[in-house]
Order: C-alpha cells, then sequence, then structure tokens
C-alpha cells in the first residue's frame, strides 16, 4: 500500500468532527496541554456536515457558475477515489469514521519553539465515541505499514500504570499515541503522551482551555483556534528585544495591552449562513485608559445607518471622534510621530480653519461617520455614486462656528482643485451652488474633467457634513435624529450587498469595461469574474461585539440559499 496511508489517516480526523456535547469538549479540552500556546478545538462537525451536506445551499451550488469552475478545477473525483483506496484499506466507510472514530470533538494543541533550545511540541486529540472501532482501526493500519516497511516495530510501552504505543518508523522519528479515559493523544513527543495520561487519570477539574472557551463565549462554534498569550510571553519580549527605536515605543504600547489579554480566538460558527470572527478576552483593570476605552464596553451601532439607502451596494458606518483618534495616535506613536501629525495639522488645515478654532473642530467632527456607494440613477452614467457624511457636533461654547467653520474649509478645497484644474487644462471646471431650506450645495461642474455622472458636491445639511459625487445624493439625503442609537452588545459596521452589486454589475457591464478600463474586452471579462465569486452571497456584515471584558469582531455572511 502507498506511504501516505498514515499521513491521509490522520488528515481524515482533523477534517470530520462528529457531534459533540459539553462533557466530551470538556473531556478534550482538560486532556490538552495546559501550558500549550494554541489549542484548535472541532466539535459538532458530523452535525453540521449533515445539515450542510443536506441544505439548499448545498443542492444549489454545484448548479451556479461558481461551482461548476471549482468542480471542474479541483478534481473532487479524483480526491473521492483517493479516499475510497484509504479507507477501504482499513476495511471503513466514511460513516463509520464520522460517526464513531472521530467522536465528539477533535483537537490539536500546539507550542512552538521559543527562546534558545526549545522545540515546538504538538499533539493530536481526538474523543472517540467508539473507542473499540479506533482501536480496531488503528491495528489495521500500524498491520499494514509493518508489512509495507514502513514501521519497524510496533511496541507496548506503561507509564504509572497505564499501556500506550510506540511506532517505530522506519525512516527513522517514532511517533506516540495512547487512548485512555476516553481520549486518544498522538504525538511525535513521548513526553507528551505520557503528560496527557497524567492529566486524564488525574481527578477531574475545570481545564484552563474550558476557562478561556467560556470567558470567549465561544463553547458553541463549529471551529475555534483557542490561543494562551501567555506561552508567547517570551516570543513577544524577544520581538520587542530587536526591534529598532520607533517600532519597540509602539510594540510596548502594544505590549500593555498584551500583558492585560487573558485569552483570545478565531472561531466559525455554522446556521442558516455563516459567521467567522476574533474574540478577545481582558483583564479590563490592567489595560490602560485609552486602550480600554476602544477594546472594551458595550457597542453603539452609528446613527448614520439610518440614512444609508437599503439598495446600497456597499457602506461603513462607525463611531468615533475625530479628536479621539488623535489622542491615540499620539499614545501610540514616538515622539516624531507626534511632531508629524502637529506639523501635518499646522500645515493644513490651521490656515484654512483657523489655528484657535481647530482643537473646537476636531472634537465636534463626530462621533457618527458613514461612507457607502448607491446604484446610479437612470440617465447619470455608470458608475455608483459615492456618498460619504459626517456629523458635526455645535454644543458647547461658540459651538456655532463648527458648521461655518467646515463649510468654509471644505469650499476652499473645492475652490483649490478648480483653480489647479483650470491652470494647466483648456476646459474649465466651474463651480455651482445651490440654495435650499436645510443648506447649501456646492458643485464641481466639468464634463471633461469627471467621468460620465460624477458631480463632486458637498453640503452642510442638518448637522452633517455631506459630500457626494452627485448633487442628488444630497439632495435625497436625510439626516438622522438628533437621538443617539441604543447602545447595545453589537454594532455593524460595515455591509455588502452580493446581490445589489450583481444586479448593478449586470445592468451596468458594457458602460463600465469602456469607462473603467484601457482593455474593455479584458475589463469585461474582470467584472464577469466579480459576478461569478459574489454569486453565493446574498449579504455580509461586519459586526463589532463589545462586553465589559473583551471585544468581538467578526464576518457574517448570509448566502443565496441557506446553509442548513
Amino acid at each position: 500500500m502507498p506511504r501516505f496511508r498514515s499521513s491521509a489517516a490522520l488528515l481524515v480526523a482533523l477534517a470530520a468532527a462528529p457531534v459533540a456535547t459539553a462533557a466530551p469538549r470538556d473531556d478534550l479540552l482538560r486532556a490538552a496541554p495546559p501550558d500549550a500556546a494554541v489549542v484548535v478545538l472541532v466539535q459538532n462537525g458530523g452535525a453540521h456536515a449533515k445539515a450542510v451536506l443536506g441544505s439548499p445551499f448545498a443542492e444549489w451550488f454545484p448548479s451556479s457558475a461558481l461551482g461548476k469552475q471549482l468542480a471542474a478545477g479541483l478534481k473532487v473525483g479524483d480526491a473521492r477515489d483517493g479516499l475510497k483506496a484509504v479507507l477501504g484499506a482499513l476495511e471503513t466507510t466514511p460513516d463509520e469514521v464520522t460517526r464513531d472514530v472521530l467522536g465528539d470533538a477533535v483537537g490539536f494543541a500546539y507550542t512552538p519553539a521559543a527562546g534558545s533550545g526549545a522545540v515546538e511540541r504538538s499533539v493530536i486529540l481526538i474523543r472517540p465515541r467508539t473507542p473499540a472501532t479506533l482501536t480496531r482501526l488503528l491495528d489495521k493500519l500500524n498491520d499494514l505499514q509493518t508489512r509495507d516497511g514502513e514501521l519497524k516495530a510496533v511496541e507496548k510501552r506503561d507509564h504509572g500504570g497505564t499501556a500506550y504505543t510506540v511506532r517505530r518508523k522506519a525512516a527513522g522519528g517514532d511517533e506516540f499515541y495512547a487512548l485512555v479515559g476516553g481520549v486518544f493523544a498522538f504525538s511525535q513527543s513521548e513526553a507528551d503522551v505520557q503528560a496527557v495520561l497524567d492529566r486524564v487519570r488525574a481527578p477531574a477539574e475545570p481545564s484552563a482551555w474550558g476557562g478561556r472557551l467560556a470567558r470567549l463565549r465561544l463553547e458553541d462554534a463549529a471551529a475555534v483556534v483557542l490561543v494562551n498569550p501567555r506561552a508567547l510571553d517570551a516570543e513577544f519580549a524577544a520581538k520587542v528585544k530587536g526591534a529598532g527605536p520607533d517600532e519597540r515605543v509602539l510594540l510596548a504600547r502594544f505590549g500593555e495591552a498584551w500583558k492585560s489579554l487573558d485569552a483570545a480566538g478565531v472561531y466559525v460558527t455554522l446556521g442558516e449562513g455563516i459567521e467567522a470572527g476574533v474574540a478577545l478576552d481582558f483583564r479590563p483593570g490592567d489595560l490602560p485608559p485609552v486602550a480600554r476605552a476602544w477594546l472594551t464596553g458595550a457597542r453603539t451601532p452609528s446613527a448614520l445607518w439610518a440614512a444609508v439607502p437599503d439598495d446600497s451596494l456597499a457602506a461603513v458606518a462607525v463611531r468615533f471622534r475625530a479628536a479621539e483618534v488623535l489622542g491615540l495616535l499620539r499614545t501610540l506613536l514616538p515622539d516624531d510621530g507626534r511632531a508629524a501629525i502637529d506639523v501635518t495639522l499646522g500645515n493644513t488645515l490651521s490656515p484654512v480653519i483657523g489655528r484657535d478654532r481647530l482643537p473646537r473642530v476636531l472634537d465636534a467632527l463626530g462621533p457618527d461617520w458613514a461612507v457607502w456607494a448607491e446604484p446610479p440613477t437612470a440617465g447619470a452614467g455608470p458608475l455608483p455614486v459615492v456618498v460619504g457624511a459626517v456629523r458635526l457636533r455645535a454644543d458647547g461654547p461658540r459651538g456655532a462656528d463648527v458648521p461655518r467653520a467646515v463649510e468654509r474649509g471644505v469650499g476652499f478645497g473645492f475652490e483649490a482643485a478648480r483653480v489647479a484644474y483650470n491652470a494647466k487644462h483648456a476646459d474649465q471646471i466651474e463651480i455651482e451652488e445651490e440654495s435650499a431650506a436645510d443648506g447649501r450645495i456646492t458643485t464641481l461642474v466639468g464634463e471633461k474633467a469627471f467621468p460620465p455622472g460624477v458631480r463632486p458636491s458637498f453640503a452642510v445639511k442638518g448637522g452633517f457634513l455631506v459630500l457626494a459625487t452627485s448633487p442628488d445624493a444630497i439632495r435625497r439625503f436625510r439626516p438622522p435624529s438628533d437621538a443617539s442609537p441604543a447602545t447595545t452588545g453589537e454594532a455593524v459596521v460595515a455591509r455588502v450587498s452580493g446581490t445589489a452589486v450583481r444586479g448593478y454589475l449586470r445592468e451596468h457591464r458594457e458602460a463600465l469595461a469602456r469607462v473603467v478600463g484601457i482593455d474593455a474586452t479584458e475589463t469585461g471579462r474582470t467584472l464577469d469574474q466579480m459576478m461569478t465569486l459574489l454569486e453565493p452571497l446574498d449579504r455580509a456584515e461586519v459586526v463589532v461585539r463589545g462586553s465589559e471584558t473583551g471585544l468581538r469582531l467578526a464576518l457574517r455572511a448570509r448566502l443565496a440559499r441557506p446553509l442548513k
């Protein structure tokens, strides 16, 4: 038989995971090395796989353009035949492997080599549902590889009264495994397998890894990579020591947050759609105040979501004040970096806004910001309409000065752009102004200067600075109410509509290819490929969830058909 049997069998073990319950998962996590740097946990995989394979999405996807491309390129039949040969040699079936062998959870613990003389460590852990089936398949694998000459011998050894197995490989590098207390452990390190035996036989206590999983609220994740920050402290310290002076300042600031980080995880959850993200858990009392404000606490969605059209192609809407971001940058950057910020502001904005007025303007910019893209209106050209808006807080002493200062400053920028263009071109840009009850719209007009349908415009409207590539978008803009959105545990900060983008590209493909690309044919093919890649996606959102001790940043996708 081929020499890939051992690797293939282990890949099968890691690729499919069976139905899990809390107790088997906890058994596996108690067996994991408490000082490991990373533990990968896959649970409920069998149930998830069964649901996904029988879902409307799985039924539809092979008939989609992307599904057909992937099927042609991945050679699924060859992979299926190879897997069938491996399982046939072991006298088992995929159902038996997923149902009985892999058990209720699959894990992988890893620690990189850090420091002089250190070696990397790893151990594979499986909680088999039917241990006897796993034992039978291991015996069959050992017999086949011994007859093929891959193994010189298979030996039994004892550790504290518990047996474990040594696989003596002909090419060198022994492998060790044990099945004890319902947990299977496999490693190239004998000491690591012996340590698993010790932990499994010890009185059952909550594991550090189980505690991290609970604090991160990832117990229901289909797959999660758990990180133990303390196991990486030495590696981080070495990076700081080897960094240059400027980089060392930034790393030192980052290190203050790192020291307070108790747990981190990268995860995937499956439902009708899919969510993938990063979760962090801190000791808030150890965080610097500036970092605490950004990394912990409940989240408030931007009020400007109320102004974003439902048919927008893509949008970003966040909450922060410009002065807060500048304060964070000044905290993170070295002295010359902070000086560069002050010089830039002094040379660019101060002459326009006014040196004394600039601090008030920066403090008044925000907290609501948004940028979005809308489909173009009929006859307006193929390019989407891009709109940006920011709230101008006019409270406080002389608050009314802020909108006027911002309007003058942006108007100066428009005028400077007009003069710069007109000085170098025979055609000329003009400025048009339109008075309205809720503000004045200023627009740059130049048929040759801008692509079809693009007329850069701005206005201060209802307490917001609004900029757009069309004055019509500013006319349509409806300022959200002054009332702040409710503070919740979750805030959407970005979204993309795959359905809307595909419809837009389909409708404007030919005109876009002519306007955007030098080679219209090649650009058209690129747009076609974009439509193909977006076909499975209905909508995607980036969400931020906050709590008293941590933060979660996730990408949430709703697919063209339900995944379950």
